[in-house]
């Protein structure tokens, strides 16, 4: 019953380049449950753009919890 995904995609996108910076993909079995996915996937994006030196500006998701 209810919401089941087995994957989870994400991306990082520079607007004002109109380009791709990252791109992410999470296997349920990876975490707790398909819920959290989508947390897992935003998580390691930061810790890439971090480690990468971007400044990130702003954030916004379509997580709708």
């Amino acid at each position: 019953m209810g919401y089941s995904a087995k994957y989870g995609s994400y991306a990082a996108i520079d607007l004002q380049q109109n380009g791709i910076l990252h791109a992410e993909l999470v296997q349920s079995n990876e975490v707790k449950s398909s819920y959290h996915m989508e947390l897992e996937g935003l998580q390691r994006t930061i810790h890439l753009l971090n480690r990468s030196q971007v400044k990130v500006r702003a954030i916004v998701t379509d997580h709708h919890n």
